[in-house]
């Protein structure tokens, strides 16, 4: 059982976010509320399909219209509502923080409970990885270009590296799916122990 209820995910396009959420849900018990999944319903709910492009355009306008931390209020609506429905979970993991006013807003609810973590992995790495994925996940990067060009748009439109910076654990994700596992729930156990310390 980990001292942390609260586990937020950043990290840059096919850096290993979904796989530690995975990892996390898996291991601990935890339920994963993934940002984009809330877009993804709000664009439903609208007509529109939830294409990369078309989740990253609504995510913006949300956030333009209802405050920068409009994406992460939503799903600590939703934890709370699972909470309240006394779903049996360890824990909740919050998958896709975009900003840092997304983390300030995770640690003002969630407190000493709450953990951010940062996925990292190099752009070949993460370009690597896209390529695999083609026709499994819409990524919208047919090339390093695009794929370049994506990580820009993301850093200076959202501010990705803030948050990343601002993480406290960082996980580089260069290796194998056991050595992810292992790097990350030592990661944690690590972090728990020095609190602890404190």
């Amino acid at each position: 059982m980990l001292r942390y209820k609260y586990i937020g995910l950043t990290g840059q396009l096919a850096a290993g976010k979904d796989l530690c959420a995975k990892i996390l849900e898996e291991t601990f018990n935890m339920k994963v509320v993934t940002m984009s999944e809330i877009i993804a319903r709000e664009l439903d709910r609208a007509g529109l399909e939830a294409t990369r492009e078309n989740l990253r355009r609504y995510g913006l306008y949300l956030r333009v219209i209802d405050g920068p931390d409009a994406v992460m209020r939503r799903a600590i609506r939703a934890v709370r509502e699972s909470e309240r429905r006394g779903e049996k979970y360890s824990g909740y993991v919050i998958n896709g923080l975009r900003n840092i006013e997304e983390a300030l807003c995770f640690w003002r609810e969630f407190g000493e409970k709450g953990l951010i973590v940062g996925v990292v992995a190099s752009r070949d790495i993460r370009f690597r990885r896209i390529k695999l994925r083609r026709g499994i996940k819409d990524t919208g990067v047919d090339s390093f270009t695009d794929f370049f060009k994506s990580d820009i748009e993301e850093l200076t439109k959202f501010h990705l590296g803030d948050v990343i910076a601002a993480a406290d654990i960082l996980i580089v994700n260069d290796g194998t799916l056991e050595e992810l596992k292992e790097k990350l729930i030592m990661a944690i156990s690590l972090r728990e122990c020095l609190q602890q310390a404190l």
